[in-house]
């Protein structure tokens, strides 16, 4: 019986890439809809391999449920949508892609602190409203690059292409991560600090913390009231780091400038949500991620790792490397490889 391949069809129509895993293993591909937990449970009853976006809900009960499945692969970074700590219990390897959009996620971020900083979302709908005074009188308002201090929150991949990319154009750039590489902010000039210090010191914030139980609601409407007067907020990462009802709050009381958000806590956002109702907050619909050579070698990689599990061989990036030591683990591979977010 040949391998079956089931892709979540949030992630599109299958293409050339995809279609490599059919070509080289015979297996079949199938695109379904995985948006439940039964949806997901049905599927897992004939996947070997499923194929997962940012936002099936992989809980323990259907990681239970995949009696049949032997690998999850994850298109992108972030696996806080699958309960790895249950899949590693029952020996079911989780993969990822930490790598393909570091550039893209990071360049969408600076792009959008300093548009914000410019005040350029207000410029642009002032002027399509036939109002270019308002427009000059929100530029006016925008301080200069070399004036501003930066804040980094969460400093792995993402967050030091951010800061490499911030450092020559402001006059400071801070990052705040209990695991961040001290030699790297060294290398890249930038000072690790506490969290809240981050916040009092900075005109501006930038999101790159992975969502866990710590980090869930930490831009909170205590940390925004730390931020300097005006300041600008830009998340990439994940729209649960951020209590969205107190920076709505902070929005409309001038403390937050500009809220340029790429995610949110909700996906997509319901008709009459507070964040599309203030002009202050840019939503951008968690695109951060694309771009030409990222959309190819964000596809490439989940074939390798699609590939290598169908061959019994543990992909390269693994959510729990521990997984390849339990009993019930179907892929063979170093139990001491690569976890890295």
């Amino acid at each position: 019986m040949n391998a079956v391949v089931v892709f979540s069809e949030r992630l599109g129509a299958l293409g050339e890439p995809e279609q490599r895993i059919a070509a080289e293993t015979g297996a079949e591909l199938v695109v379904e809809p995985l948006w439940t937990e039964e949806q997901l449970i049905d599927a897992g009853g004939r996947a070997d391999v499923l194929v997962l976006g940012a936002v099936e809900p992989v809980t323990a009960r259907v990681v239970e449920a995949l009696t049949r499945t032997t690998l999850l692969v994850r298109r992108g970074i972030g696996v806080d949508n699958v309960d790895v700590a249950a899949a590693t219990g029952r020996g079911l390897p989780v993969a990822y892609v930490p790598d393909a959009s570091v550039e893209e996620v990071s360049d969408h971020a600076v792009a959008l602190l300093l548009a914000a900083e410019r005040r350029l979302f207000a410029a642009v709908d002032a002027v399509r409203d036939g109002d270019t005074p308002a427009a000059g009188a929100a530029v006016g308002t925008a301080r200069r690059f070399a004036d501003l201090v930066v804040g980094v929150v969460g400093f792995g991949r993402i967050g030091q292409a951010a800061a490499r990319k911030l450092a020559p154009l402001v006059r400071r750039v801070v990052a705040a991560d209990p695991y961040g590489s001290p030699s790297a902010a060294e290398e890249l000039g930038v000072e690790l600090v506490e969290l809240d210090e981050l916040f009092a010191a900075s005109h501006a914030v930038t999101l790159h913390a992975p969502l866990t139980d710590a980090t869930r609601g930490l831009v909170s409407a205590e940390r925004l009231a730390l931020l300097q007067p005006g300041a600008v907020v830009v998340n990439t990462a994940r729209g649960e780091l951020v209590d969205e009802a107190a920076l709505v709050e902070a929005v409309r009381a001038g403390r937050v400038a500009v809220a340029a958000l790429d995610v949110t806590a909700r996906e997509p956002l319901a008709a009459g949500d507070p964040l599309l109702k203030e002009p202050g907050i840019v939503l951008t619909g968690h695109t951060a991620a694309k771009g030409r050579r990222s959309g190819r070698q964000l596809r490439d990689e989940v074939v390798r790792a699609v590939l290598d599990g169908l061959a019994g061989r543990a992909p390269r990036h693994l959510a729990d490397p521990s997984v390849l030591a339990h009993p019930a683990c179907a892929l063979a591979g170093d139990a001491g490889g690569t976890g890295d977010a």
